[in-house]
Formats: C-alpha cells, sequence, structure tokens
C-alpha cells in the first residue's frame, strides 16, 4: 500500500478490533494513545512506516496482545516498562529504531 498521513485515533473506538496491519505504507506523526484501549486486539503491526515519538505506554494494556511489530520506523525514547505486563505476547519487533535506555529484566520473564 502506499497510505500516508496519521493513524487516526478514532480507531481507539473500534473496541472489537483483533487485527491493526498497517505495514509497510507511509504513516507519519505518532502512535495514538487510544490504541491502549483496545483489549481485544492480538495483532499490531505497523512496521516500516515513518511513525516517530516515544512508544505510548499505553500499549502495555491491551492484554491479549500476541504479536507486536514496531520495527524500522523512527521511534525513540525508552520501551516501555509496561510492556512486561504483556503476558502472552509471543513476537516482539523493535529495531531500526532510535531507542535509548536499557532494555528492563521484566521483558526476561
Amino acid at each position: 500500500n502506499q497510505l500516508t498521513g496519521s493513524i487516526p485515533t478514532e480507531l481507539g473506538l473500534s473496541l472489537n478490533l483483533e487485527t491493526l496491519q498497517f505495514s509497510s505504507n507511509q504513516l507519519t506523526g505518532r502512535i495514538p494513545t487510544e490504541i491502549g484501549i483496545l483489549s481485544n486486539l492480538q495483532l499490531l503491526l505497523i512496521d516500516e512506516n515513518q511513525l516517530n515519538g516515544r512508544i505510548p505506554i499505553e500499549l502495555g494494556n491491551i492484554s491479549n496482545l500476541e504479536a507486536l511489530r514496531l520495527n524500522d520506523n523512527q521511534l525513540s525514547g525508552p520501551i516501555p516498562e509496561s510492556f512486561g505486563t504483556l503476558s502472552i505476547l509471543q513476537s516482539l519487533k523493535l529495531e531500526g529504531n532510535y531507542f535509548t535506555g536499557n532494555v528492563d529484566p521484566i521483558f526476561c520473564r
């Protein structure tokens, strides 16, 4: 696809959404905190875009999340400690960004 612009905050109203995939587009701006409301979300794949800013800590609230791909964007700052609460997360891809700080030991559980 060739989607451009930002991810709409209104996606937070799609409470039954299980998969959100915007991979390999040209999306810009920040990841909306409203995505953290989507408790049924299992796959969040927004890799290979031009997203920037920090990862919202609210993404750690998505208790059913199994796969999270944020790789190959322009994200920065620390990796949220709230990710340590994602107990059924099986796949986490973050490479190709500008993260800072240490990897919290909570990710080793």
